[in-house]
């Protein structure tokens, strides 16, 4: 009879949490900061994607929110670039997993946030990950990078000198 209880109740918990945004009408967000070094050489860049339009990069040559005036470019995101970007999430899991922060995170060091936002919900992935998880997300890094024309980082990073 317990058992009963607890998978009924296991049951409704499932049904009533919403489901996670779908990734081919959601805005895709990475956002990168250096680890903790002098404000000099601290960077930090986001990369929005959103379901269609084009894509932004916004770079800041410092800390984010010390007076750091940030670079921001925008640049057309092929269907093909956006559909292997879903495919690499899809693949990595990014909206089925349970995403758990490593414990203790790295003091210091840089990190990487993924987030998906939409039907009014954000699901954000933490930086701080074990590293299985952190290699099962290597792909959806370097897709949100490729996402991005060569030219664009380029003259982002220059206009943030």
């Amino acid at each position: 009879m317990r058992i009963w209880a607890a998978l009924i109740l296991a049951s409704a918990a499932a049904a009533c949490s919403p489901p996670p945004p779908a990734l081919e009408r959601s805005t895709l967000v990475l956002n990168h900061q250096d680890g903790s070094v002098p404000p000099p050489y601290h960077r930090e860049w986001r990369i929005t994607i959103p379901p269609d339009g084009p894509g932004t990069l916004t770079y800041w040559p410092g800390y984010e929110g010390s007076g750091v005036v940030p670079a921001e470019r925008t640049f057309p995101v092929p269907p093909a670039r956006r559909a292997a970007l879903v495919q690499a999430m899809q693949a990595a899991g990014v909206t089925t997993r349970r995403w758990r922060t490593d414990a203790p995170p790295s003091v210091g060091g840089g990190s990487e946030q993924i987030e998906v936002r939409g039907g009014g919900r954000t699901l954000v992935i933490p930086g701080a990950l074990p590293a299985a998880d952190e290699k099962r997300l290597a792909p959806v890094r370097a897709a949100f990078d490729d996402a991005v024309p060569k030219d664009v980082w380029q003259s982002t990073r220059d206009a943030g000198r």
